[in-house]
């Protein structure tokens, strides 16, 4: 048992150490709006399901119709990296 927790702490110290070095980030500013068109909230939908699940679907139009959607139009954008 004590062995396994040390490895553990190990493991942990070592992924730590590796996500110290890669950081990204970004800021972004720009104007915010509601969308209310249903086609244009399924199509925010299809983007978003698409990028994590790799499909889209047909929604139930009382969910979308219900799905609040904000759309960010940037004006601006910067971002840096460090490390890797």
């Amino acid at each position: 048992m004590h062995i396994i927790r040390n490895q553990n702490r190990k493991a942990h110290s070592a992924r730590t150490s590796l996500l110290k070095l890669l950081k990204r980030s970004v800021i972004g500013y720009g104007r915010a709006f509601l969308v209310e068109d249903i086609d244009e909230k399924r199509l925010a939908l299809d983007v978003i399901i698409e990028h994590y699940s790799g499909q889209t679907g047909e929604y139930a139009e009382k969910l979308v119709d219900r799905l609040a959607v904000i759309k960010v139009e940037i004006e601006s954008m910067t971002g840096k990296k460090s490390g890797g």
